[in-house]
């Protein structure tokens, strides 16, 4: 095939052997840099779209982190209110808090404007109290 090709192309005059000679040398490196060219390019844009990926991954890991670390520090806060404290040992002792001298039904009606408080100020979607056996106690409608 190619020594066909070789054949035709002797049979051409000098004028029409030299233009092709010229546009050969000119499309085939052309047609070399645009290849190269396009895959230099699509490697760059690989690289660029995985780095963007990993640094969008890495802040969304951060604000999901910072966002349980403030649940975790509130949790720990809310379970040392009297309301909270109050409610478990009403419950504990037939319905009345000996230490407050406030019943259960109080007790719940303090932790309601607590949760109601939290939930107005932070960025909870739902805030429970949920015993020990999962019954749900409370749970403020904002």
């Amino acid at each position: 095939m190619f020594g066909n090709a070789l054949s035709q192309v002797k049979t051409l005059k000098v004028r029409q052997q030299f233009l092709l000679l010229i546009l050969l040398s000119a499309t085939v490196p052309a047609s070399i840099v645009g290849l190269l060219g396009s895959f230099s390019a699509g490697n760059t844009l690989s690289e660029k779209a995985t780095d963007l990926v990993q640094r969008e991954s890495m802040e969304t890991i951060e604000e999901v982190g910072a966002f349980l670390d403030s649940v975790d520090d509130d949790m720990a806060v809310l379970s040392q209110t009297p309301s909270l404290q109050g409610v478990i040992q009403a419950r504990d002792n037939s319905g009345a808090d000996p230490a407050a001298g406030a019943d259960y039904d109080d007790w719940i009606n303090q932790l309601e404007l607590v949760f109601s408080a939290i939930l107005r100020e932070k960025e909870y979607h739902r805030l429970e109290y949920i015993d020990e056996s999962g019954n749900d106690i409370l749970q403020p409608v904002i």
